[in-house]
């Protein structure tokens, strides 16, 4: 069974009073339907968190989040099938976190102001989407990594 989304997103870019519509890629989830999927999205800038989260549940994921702390999203970390971190979560890095969801072998992709050539070596496996591209952009590399996942 699958779920796809075609909709449109909006995404507020820069001045939280300016709003840029996008067209998102379809994102789409296989295996057992997003509907059994839960994401959990780290994210500090809220209209961005927003955001994710509102395409994210509109595709049929359960959304856990958005957390604007690291330390406040750890505790769900057990129960995601796939997370969309910031690698810079007002002043901590998400990096602990990262490696938690690795080691439970939970796809993660890193929607980051940091361009992938200043991460360290170890997370150059991980797919990154650098802001200020779309989350929908984010959320649909995730879900392609969640499907293969199983």
């Amino acid at each position: 069974m699958a779920a796809v989304l075609t909709a449109h997103a909006t995404t507020r870019l820069g001045n939280p009073n300016q709003r840029q519509n996008v067209t998102p890629s379809i994102i789409r989830a296989t295996g057992r339907g997003a509907a059994m999927r839960t994401i959990l999205i780290v994210e500090d800038e809220y209209f961005i968190a927003d955001d994710c989260a509102t395409l994210a549940r509109q595709a049929g994921y359960h959304v856990v989040g958005p957390f604007a702390s690291v330390d406040e999203a750890r505790p769900h970390a057990s129960g995601a099938s796939g997370a969309l971190i910031d690698i810079n979560v007002n002043g901590t890095s998400s990096y602990k976190l990262i490696d938690a969801l690795l080691a439970m072998g939970t796809p993660v992709t890193l929607y980051t102001g940091y361009d992938a050539s200043t991460l360290p070596e170890k997370y150059a496996h991980l797919p990154v989407v650098t802001k200020p591209r779309g989350c929908a952009e984010a959320l649909g590399i995730l879900c392609k990594q969640m499907s293969f996942a199983g």
